[in-house]
């Protein structure tokens, strides 16, 4: 589908990433997916196996993600730019021509392209803020932690709340990641679980965010 391929080229361009369809856990491709899966549900109405399908991966893991994106963007405020820049852009090319589109959108077009570029200008410092939250570190791609681990994060006297948060995001992410096509229902349901366990410490730190998620799952 044009549309999809359009949109996956997009969000590459604004990520500066070599390979959208890559399984990488780096923060940057997590939220990369995030806003096409979200954009894809919500403009084209896919269902969430189809999107799986795209990325070769589980309609859990999608779903997943597609719930947890809203707290993503209030995590990373520069997020949201992002999206709006990939929505826009990718509306853009959905239409037949750039001439069938009206003069007051091409302004806004020609002004995202223009933000486009200064967000690649900007790569190399927005990495080294995101290097700055413990998911995304270069260092450790794989997560460190596991649900094991949950009480000793909290009782780490010397993190603030949102290096917890983001840490727990980071197991919970891991969970679903691990999950393979041929993942069973018993997988699946143990996952949930445990998901349930992290969204409700989540909530001791941050009593909206973890609401937010514990909705999600119902």
């Amino acid at each position: 589908m044009k549309a999809v391929d359009n949109l996956l080229q997009i969000t590459s361009e604004v990520f500066l990433l070599s390979d959208i369809l890559s399984n990488s856990r780096k923060i940057q491709y997590i939220e990369a997916r995030s806003i096409i899966y979200v954009l894809l549900r919500d403009h084209l109405h896919l269902t969430f196996q189809k999107i799986a399908n795209i990325f070769d991966k589980n309609h859990a893991t999608v779903l997943h993600a597609y719930n947890q994106y809203p707290y993503l963007e209030k995590h990373n405020p520069s997020l949201k730019n992002k999206f709006e820049v990939i929505q826009k852009l990718w509306i853009g090319y959905t239409q037949k021509s750039s001439k069938s589109i009206p003069e007051k959108y091409q302004k806004q077009l020609k002004s995202l392209r223009e933000q486009n570029n200064f967000l690649k200008l900007s790569h190399n410092i927005l990495l080294k803020k995101i290097k700055l939250m413990v998911w995304a570190n270069e260092d450790a791609q794989d997560c460190k932690y596991s649900i094991e681990d949950v009480s000793k994060i909290m009782n780490y006297k010397t993190w603030s709340d949102k290096k917890k948060i983001d840490t727990l995001l980071h197991i919970d992410c891991a969970m679903y990641c691990n999950l393979g096509l041929d993942s069973t229902m018993a997988d699946r349901k143990e996952v949930k679980q445990k998901s349930r366990i992290i969204y409700r410490t989540i909530k001791t730190l941050d009593e909206r965010a973890g609401n937010l998620f514990l909705q999600s799952m119902d």
